[in-house]
């Protein structure tokens, strides 16, 4: 086995194991310390906006947290009339003596009081606007960051990734849950800290207004936690299985308005409507059950608040009826019980109700913990580049199999000297396309080394040795854009004169300039407004355009009748010249543009002398 094919197999197996860590990690349905560091590395970029909307939030909180007092102010100091120095003592207290001044008004009559409270709402609604300003800011740039470092990072995942995963799953993981991750630290850590600091808050100014009955209240937290620690696991076990179900639906949509021709070519649509309702079914059963286990953390929890309400009024009403309680503290007491009770319940049944967002956070760190296919951690200045392409590629002794089981190449050895163009044909799934990818870097072979100039490619950059090669690929792929920009993509500042002669020398000018807007036509998406033969010249024109000196034709005219391709063929030759070009395909004119064909039997390359001296004659002929 070849040291490129030991470093590859390495690197799956380590991504491999990551994953199936990560996916253990996922089972018990938390994020590790680890994962935590790893996110907040996304957080640093924008922690001031984050801090500054903590701040405002934890600003308004304790205006909000202060508002109870009212009922102690308004019984106590204007219904009883008693002198506001307990009040300004109770203040002292908790160090808010700066609220004095406003204690005293408020405390004078009831227009004051209401004044006072009218005050205090109006800063809270102020701070709370410039807050929810700033937190907004703060989730979009969270999340744009999210957003484009995943993206970027599944696009240098190796191509066997994209063949096992269907399109609209990977879309799934990629969008939905990087939304929920972003809930996760923008929306939900808020929520905390703004729980816990009116907690904390009210817990003083109950443990200053009564510490007996504070204790109490005090205890019947962990009760709260317990309840919700028994649904936990069963939610988020629930919430990534729901999650996975979801990714499922949307890669059937996505592979059903793919295929739509042979739907309605087959009269399938009730079918495919059944498959569908099914699978969007199973995803609302599982959504179902999920609620019903959360509503029942949350419902286990309000019994428990109940209870505690009961408690504190029973308490309360005797120590006010013993004289040892004023009346304005016990309803300052209960209110701030009962503001305690809605914080405990919101806080000790978020471990609950966050699952769904901990099992995307999950599956979004599984993603960034696989190994892209240059390797993660290795040393990419070690990787090289060339400093001239002369185009000498050569395969020694290459063998290669997707599964181990069956060899799709067996001791391929051929060089194609620069300037020189070889073909390669065989029967349909006999290694044709397998042997370019090898070429493409997609894969490396288990044994045996492929050179450019000398140099192993498994040494060489990948994104390097793709942007010094054209390919025109038997499957033609072209976005919904523009003609012009589709042509464009290899070379994204060519001018228009280019595009066009490019279009000239591929024989889709004449066709472009029908088309309602020529070449600012958008073609659909993939190429759907164009025939196949128009995509496949598009995509021609595309390797002319990018001018690389290594130029690879898979199959390239298997889509145009025999006419264009007899003048495609002519503008091969014109491409090929002075570089170095591989061709695969079984039609006779291309072959015969070759220097040397090559026939591709159960995986053994063999020079096929007698066509390769047909072609000679047809050259000479021509």
């Amino acid at each position: 086995m070849s040291l490129a094919a030991i470093h590859t197999e390495l690197k799956y197996a380590l991504s491999v194991g990551r994953d199936a860590l990560y996916r253990r990690c996922s089972a018990t349905g938390t994020l590790r310390h680890r994962d935590l560091l790893f996110f907040a590395s996304y957080l640093r970029p924008v922690a001031g906006l984050g801090a500054l909307s903590l701040t405002l939030l934890l600003v308004a909180t304790a205006l909000r947290a202060v508002v109870p007092l009212s009922g102690k102010i308004l019984v106590d100091n204007i219904l009883l009339g008693s002198g506001p120095e307990s009040l300004e003592a109770s203040l002292q207290a908790l160090h808010l003596g700066f609220l004095a001044p406003l204690a005293d008004l408020a405390a004078g009559s009831v227009t004051g009081l209401v004044a006072a409270l009218c005050g205090v709402m109006i800063a809270i609604g102020t701070i709370g606007f410039v807050q929810r300003y700033v937190a907004i800011r703060f989730q979009q740039e969270l999340s744009f960051r999210l957003h484009t470092s995943l993206f970027d990072h599944v696009l240098r995942f190796p191509l066997s990734y994209f063949k096992k995963h269907h399109t609209g799953y990977i879309m799934a993981r990629v969008s939905d849950d990087v939304d929920a991750v972003q809930a996760l630290f923008a929306q939900l850590t808020f929520q905390v800290f703004t729980n816990a600091a009116l907690l904390v808050i009210s817990l003083a100014i109950l443990f200053m207004l009564n510490p007996g009955l504070t204790i109490v209240i005090a205890g019947l937290c962990p009760v709260y936690a317990l309840a919700n620690l028994l649904f936990r696991k069963r939610v988020y076990a629930k919430a990534y299985t729901e999650r996975e179900a979801t990714a499922d639906v949307k890669r059937g949509l996505q592979e059903v308005i793919a295929g739509i021709d042979l739907v309605k070519s087959f009269s399938s649509e009730d079918r495919e409507v059944e498959r569908f309702s099914g699978r969007l079914r199973n995803v609302f059963d599982l959504r179902l059950q999920q609620s019903i286990l959360q509503t029942a953390s949350g419902s286990s929890v309000s019994g428990l608040y109940f209870l505690g309400s009961l408690v504190v009024l029973w308490f309360g009403a005797e120590q006010v009826l013993h004289g040892s309680m004023t009346m304005g503290d016990f309803v300052a007491f209960f209110a701030y019980a009962s503001m305690i009770s809605g914080v405990a319940i919101a806080l000790f049944t978020l471990p609950a109700a966050i699952q769904p967002t901990i099992a995307s956070a999950n599956r979004v760190r599984e993603l960034f913990s696989m190994a892209p296919e240059d390797g993660v951690g290795c040393d990419q200045s070690a990787l090289r580049r060339l400093p001239e392409v002369n185009g000498r590629l050569a395969f020694s002794d290459v063998s290669f199999s997707y599964d181990s089981q069956k060899p799709v190449l067996r001791d391929v050895s051929f060089t194609v000297n620069p300037g020189e163009m070889i073909a390669i044909r065989g029967l349909s799934g006999g290694g044709k396309t397998t042997l370019i990818n090898l070429v493409l870097g997609y894969y490396a072979p288990q044994s045996g080394k492929i050179t450019l100039d000398g140099t192993s490619l498994a040494a060489l950059d990948l994104r390097w040795l793709r942007s010094n090669i054209a390919a025109v690929a038997q499957e033609t792929f072209l976005f919904n854009d523009t003609v012009g920009n589709n042509i464009r993509y290899g070379n994204p500042g060519a001018s228009h004169a280019e595009v066009v002669r490019a279009a000239k020398l591929a024989h889709i000018h004449d066709a472009i300039s029908r088309l309602p807007a020529g070449y600012d036509t958008i073609v659909g998406e993939r190429g759907a407004y164009l025939s196949e033969g128009q995509r496949q010249r598009i995509a021609i024109a595309r390797a002319f355009l990018k001018d690389a000196p290594v130029l690879i034709l898979d199959e390239p005219t298997s889509a145009l009748d025999e006419e264009t391709e007899v003048r495609i063929c002519g503008s091969l030759r014109l491409l090929a010249r002075g570089r170095t070009t591989i061709i695969t395909s079984h039609r006779t004119p291309l072959l015969a543009t070759a220097d040397r064909v090559y026939h591709l039997e159960e995986g053994r390359l063999v020079p096929d002398e007698d066509f390769t001296a047909g072609a000679e004659g047809c050259r000479d002929r021509g």
